[in-house]
């Protein structure tokens, strides 16, 4: 495989993201979803990167990740897919790829991207039509950021909780894209 072209650096954040090989599910009910839970959260805490905005979606899933140190982000991902795929495999009887390709991830440069990739990541459940509300999701930590202050990445580009949520439901109701191809500008 060629080498990654993303250059990682220390305090960077970064959208990583992918789905399932074959448009496949690669959760498929809470065992599944709360292993890989429990795995991102030990890795995220081994590697000294943090997540402050995730996601799980039966078929894919979306980070915001920030590498605080030298070891770079693409190893959040490997090391948690590695051992998530093998419990999968092994629980489920399966054998093979779990996921269609190699995990994605692109930097987050712009306060812009960082608020429209915030909405993205938590009102993914409503845009599949999973839920009504991303607070009914239980597979993301939207309750966290509703409840307790704001993580400082996120308080960034929303002041506090109360606008979180408000600009949270006019995403919702108002459609919503890939953050990368939006722009808050105006």
């Amino acid at each position: 495989m060629p080498r990654r072209k993303t250059i990682f650096t220390q305090n960077g954040l970064y959208h990583v993201y992918n789905h399932g090989a074959r448009q496949t599910n690669i959760l498929t009910g809470d065992v599944d979803f709360r292993g890989l839970y429990s795995i991102l959260h030990y890795y995220a805490r081994e590697l000294g990167i943090e997540v402050p905005v995730w996601c799980f979606m039966p078929n894919h899933y979306h980070w915001l990740v920030v590498q605080h140190g030298e070891i770079p982000v693409s190893k959040l991902p490997y090391h948690v897919f590695n051992v998530y795929s093998r419990c999968f495999n092994r629980i489920h009887d399966e054998r093979g790829t779990l996921f269609e390709s190699r995990f994605k991830v692109k930097p987050v440069t712009t306060p812009e991207y960082l608020a429209q990739l915030c909405l993205y990541i938590h009102a993914n459940p409503v845009k599949a039509g999973l839920c009504d509300t991303p607070q009914d999701w239980p597979w993301s930590n939207i309750g966290e950021c509703l409840l307790f202050p704001l993580h400082p990445v996120i308080a960034s580009v929303f002041p506090n909780q109360k606008e979180y949520k408000k600009q949270l439901i006019h995403y919702c109701k108002n459609g919503m894209h890939d953050p990368a191809d939006l722009s808050l500008a105006g």
